[in-house]
């Protein structure tokens, strides 16, 4: 399990460079958004919350779309958390449905609850969300997770005593992959079992890569191998990035399989460590590996 530190937060409209906390953020807001960039830590600060409180945590799916079903508001429910509004992937005809959609079954929660929801940054302003969420919402507001400073960096190298700090350093030479809490893991997994390869990672290319190839549960002793594994994971992944599915149940696999990729294929590689419960471990991966298999 990754070991993790408290992030920071910033007031989205504030001029000032005050930082917060989520426990404090969530003790003084009714509703709230959380942005950050892809890897910076929205999910997992809402797991961190959602171990100490009681309060619900859903997708922005889930809440939508599936409210009645999945949704339980207990008499000590105090916080909704509503993570992914970016990664909504119900009918969609215009960039406002989704708001209206959660404005639907928000109207059903009780007056009392506190409301979370996360978003990737670069969604948020570009969809024009916070447009649409004005209209249904009087007061809410909007924090970005920071990057890592020097001192959380510090503390979470600190924390394995299987890391130099010196070594690390010198091998991870990409300023953005020691601010990202994603990238930082990715790099220090990588490190922790290859500490004998002496070659620096210099680019974000270089580290994915990297840390796909270190996938366990997937023979990949030669070249060819090794690009027979990320030419299947491209596949699976552009597959996802393009279409609706949450996640590559049996059904999604046989509409998959072709000539050239068979449902064995696909079958081993979900069993690595690339994939939890059928699906990426994370978007940013399959992002990655789209991209590459297009090129």
């Amino acid at each position: 399990m990754n070991k993790i530190v408290e992030l920071y937060l910033k007031d989205k409209n504030s001029k000032t460079d005050t930082k917060f906390i989520f426990d404090e953020i969530v003790e003084k807001n009714d509703f709230i958004v959380i942005l950050g960039a892809p890897g910076s830590g929205k999910s997992t600060i809402l797991e961190e919350y959602e171990n100490k409180h009681s309060c619900i945590k859903t997708s922005f799916e889930d809440f939508v779309d599936y409210f009645d079903d999945n949704i339980e508001i207990k008499k000590d429910t105090k916080v909704i958390l509503i993570d992914e509004l970016d990664e909504y992937k119900g009918e969609q005809p215009t960039n406002k449905t989704p708001i209206k959609k959660f404005n639907t079954n928000f109207k059903k929660l009780p007056q009392n609850i506190k409301v979370v929801i996360t978003c990737r940054e670069m969604d948020w302003r570009e969809r024009g969300y916070e447009k649409f969420l004005k209209k249904y919402i009087k007061e809410f507001a909007v924090f970005e997770i920071l990057p890592l400073n020097e001192e959380q960096i510090d503390e979470l190298l600190n924390m394995d005593n299987d890391i130099d700090k010196k070594d690390f350093n010198e091998k991870f030479q990409i300023p953005e992959v020691l601010t990202s809490p994603l990238l930082f893991n990715f790099a220090k997994e990588i490190y922790i079992e290859n500490k004998e390869d002496t070659k620096a990672i210099k680019s974000k290319k270089d580290l994915y890569e990297k840390f796909i190839s270190k996938a366990k549960g997937y023979k990949k002793e030669n070249r060819d191998e090794k690009e027979r594994f990320f030419e299947i994971l491209g596949y699976l992944a552009m597959f996802k990035i393009f279409s609706n599915i949450d996640r590559f149940d049996d059904e999604t696999l046989e509409n998959l399989e072709c000539e050239k990729y068979k449902i064995g294929d696909f079958e081993k590689i979900l069993k690595t460590s690339i994939f939890k419960n059928n699906d990426f471990i994370h978007k940013t991966l399959a992002e990655f590996l789209a991209a590459k298999y297009l090129a």
